[in-house]
Formats: structure tokens, sequence, C-alpha cells
């Protein structure tokens, strides 16, 4: 999601190579994987310490952890990495403003402009390693399948090997098509107007789901699909939830989800839905709640995050708040006066984005870094 940031604090710009720990654990885009479920294997401890926090001069359209390090999209056209202590350790331009989410593959880093080009980056020092012209415009970032990596603009899906930047397929679709789902040789891809399974390896048609035509307003599909257990779990702007089966299209059940920006979070059989003044847990397999947690505030919720151990929900009244698993709440995060949260998950640690206005109308943004006692 697109966050616009506004720099009050200078950085010390550091010209030696970060050292990136292992892939024990890395926020993908959207959550972990190329399902989008919002979901990471690991905990990142009970207690988080006072944040870290970082101020930046450009806009931030996306960021991702990957081991120590936080590799963020700026909207003055350059991708910067910055380490979780806080410290800029490099920064790369692009030719147009980048789109979305960073990715990476094989400690590279892959990102897409809105002129349609599609750039790989060394992860150690920010050198662009290929850059190649893929459409007329891009709307989404990259999806990954292995070395294969998917994206969309111009009304097209385009597929493309991670190693090269070679094209493998193009396909058009009847609309734009907002970011995709990859869930093993499918691919499902929201174009508004209906919901598409194309098969990874050649971009052949598997099923098409339409939205509703029977009304004075039709919804559209909006969000980005959610993808688990041979399911995909679709939204309309009517704020109904559609569970679709991967393989075949067909409606297995739908419900009226919680109004909020947050897209479904999955982890276990079980669905995280936060919405008005509640965190709702739904049953992935028939649809019906599970339980129900109040949270004190009204807000309208932007991004949830699943660990083992816990539920994270950012939200647009500057609060961040930690439920358990069982549905109760633990903790409450006050980032006085931000809207529009975005987070990402570290193996120790927690990033928060947001942003708020002055007195002058203007923006100001900022990333905030929390550190747990994980290891300590």
């Amino acid at each position: 999601m697109k966050r616009l940031i506004i720099l009050l604090m200078a950085f010390v710009s550091c010209s030696s190579v970060l050292a990136i720990s292992p892939e024990k654990a890395n926020w993908m885009q959207r959550g972990y994987d190329a399902h989008h479920r919002g979901s990471v294997v690991w905990s990142i401890g009970p207690k988080l310490s006072s944040p870290n926090m970082i101020g930046l001069d450009y806009s931030l359209e996306g960021f991702v952890t990957w081991g120590d390090a936080i590799i963020c999209n700026g909207s003055n056209k350059k991708i910067i990495l910055y380490g979780k202590n806080g410290l800029k350790f490099w920064e790369t331009s692009l030719s147009a403003k980048p789109i979305g989410i960073p990715v990476i593959y094989n400690k590279n880093i892959y990102v897409t402009a809105s002129d349609g080009t599609i750039a790989a980056f060394a992860e150690a020092n920010g050198k662009m390693l290929w850059n190649r012209k893929a459409l007329d415009y891009c709307s989404t970032d990259v999806c990954l399948s292995g070395f294969l990596g998917v994206l969309g603009g111009s009304s097209f899906v385009v597929c493309f090997d991670l190693r090269s930047g070679a094209m493998r397929w193009k396909i058009q679709l009847p609309k734009n098509p907002l970011p995709v789902a990859i869930y093993g040789n499918f691919i499902i891809v929201n174009y508004m107007r209906g919901v598409r399974c194309l098969r990874l390896t050649d971009g052949k048609t598997i099923w098409d789901y339409p939205a509703p035509k029977n009304s004075f307003e039709p919804p559209n599909f909006v969000g980005v699909p959610t993808v688990s257990q041979g399911r995909a779990l679709v939204s309309l702007s009517n704020m109904t939830m559609l569970c679709l089966s991967i393989f075949s299209g067909e409606l297995l059940w739908s419900i009226k989800r919680p109004y909020s920006k947050a897209n479904p979070t999955i982890d276990s059989g079980n669905i995280y839905l936060p919405g008005f003044g509640k965190l709702v847990c739904i049953s992935l397999e028939t649809g019906r709640t599970l339980w129900e947690c109040l949270i004190p505030k009204d807000q309208l919720w932007v991004q949830s995050i699943k660990t083992p151990d816990a539920i994270y929900l950012g939200g647009s009244e500057g609060a961040v708040y930690v439920v358990n698993t069982n549905g109760k709440l633990r903790e409450h995060l006050n980032i006085v006066g931000g809207v529009a949260i975005d987070m990402a998950l570290g193996y120790d640690y927690l990033v928060v984005a947001d942003y708020k206005y002055d007195e002058a109308s203007k923006k100001i943004v900022r990333m905030y870094i929390y550190s747990t006692m994980k290891n300590q």
C-alpha cells in the first residue's frame, strides 16, 4: 500500500556493506509468501521495547524486512536499505516511482516502476543487475514463485524469469489487475469486474468468476486475493467476502465481512478479520465465526499480522493493538498522531510506518522500529 513520507531528521549513511542475517525470518510482501496470508511461523517475543523513530524526506510506497535489513520503496524514485538499528546503508535510483513493495529472491531485490520497467538490484550494495521494459505502465509489484515473478499493468499480467529478466508470457485482461496471489501452479488475479485463475507455466485461463451484475450499482472486486489450503478469499466493494475453490472457481461460501481495509489474515485454518471495534476469527472451512475480540477504540484497520502467539493490528487512529490467539487483548502501542499504518515483522523486531499532518497541513511520515527481548 502506498504510504507518503516526509523527513524530519537526517541519517548517517554507512559506506560498509550490511551484514544480513540468515533467511530465518523475512516479511515478504503482504505476508511472508505469495499466498498473502499475513502470517509468519515465528514469534517476535512477548515484550516490545520503546521504538527507534526514523523520519524520512521522501514518500514511502512500501517496505519489506529481510533478516536484519529493512528495504523501502520511496516515491522519490529511490530504493533504500536500512538496518534494524535505523542506520541507512545504501540507496539507489529507479527510472520512475516504484510500485508497491520490493521483493527478494536469491539475495537480489526486484522492483517494478510506474513507467512499466522491472529492475533487479544486489541486496548487498544496491547495484543494478538488470532493467527491463515490460509494460506501458505497472500497477502492481512483483509476486514470486521460485525463480518466476508475476506482475500486472496496462490491463496485462506478465510472467518473467527473475534470473535474467526474460519474459515468459503476457496475457491481457478486461481491466487493469490488482496484485496477484500464487498457489502452486495457480495465479489468482483480481481485475475488478472479475477474479481469474491463470496457469503459472503458460498464463492460460483455468477459470473466471465474474462480479455480480444484478444491481443498480454492481460491486467490484477489491483488494488482494488471499490463498490457503486450496481456497482463495476475495472481497467485493459491498463488504462481501467470497471463498472460492482455487482448482475450479466454485463458490464454497460467502459472508458479510467487517468493514476494514485490511486483507484477511490466515493461519492454521482460521481467518482473522479486523473491523470497527473488534477482531473476528472465522473458520476457513465453513465461514462461521469462532470468536470475537472487542477493541477499545474504533478505527479503520489497514493491516493485520499473525504470529504463532499473537495478532498485530494497525489502524487509522495511530495505534497498534496486540491480541492473543485466544481472542484476549494483550497490548496497545500508541503511535502518537499517526494514521494509515503499515507494518512488517523481522525475526526480533516490529516495523511500523505512519504519517500525520502538522498545523501547516504538511505531511510528516515516520518509521518506528520496535525491538524485542526475544534474544535477551
